[in-house]
């Protein structure tokens, strides 16, 4: 191939690009309108509720008293008022760790 080929050659395709262009973009967009409910569903169902899971998982809150910022601090205020409880209900302390099967078996 010459240079003068490739000058005379070269203009083609920077015009098929452009035209190519605006068919990218339509296929583009063609592409987007099919994902775009599957995308939404997904946002909706799937990633909204893991956010508000992280973010309750935060606080404590039995949806009668306001919030109250725990932080990383709820493991152990959660198992602390297990201990709490169990302790406030001793016939139902062996429950928990099974056992009361134990005692219930005769011998």
């Amino acid at each position: 191939m010459s240079v003068a080929t490739a000058a005379t050659t070269l203009p083609r395709q920077r015009k098929a690009a452009v035209r190519n262009t605006a068919e990218q973009r339509r296929a583009r967009r063609t592409a987007f309108a099919f994902l775009a409910p599957s995308l939404i569903g997904v946002v909706l169902f799937l990633l909204i509720p893991i956010i508000m899971v992280i973010g309750l998982s935060l606080v404590q809150w039995n949806m009668i008293t306001p919030m109250k910022w725990v932080g990383l601090g709820q493991p152990r205020h959660r198992r602390r008022a297990d201990r709490d409880r169990e302790r406030s209900r001793p016939g139902l302390a062996g429950h928990r760790t099974g056992e009361h099967r134990a005692a219930d078996r005769p011998e």
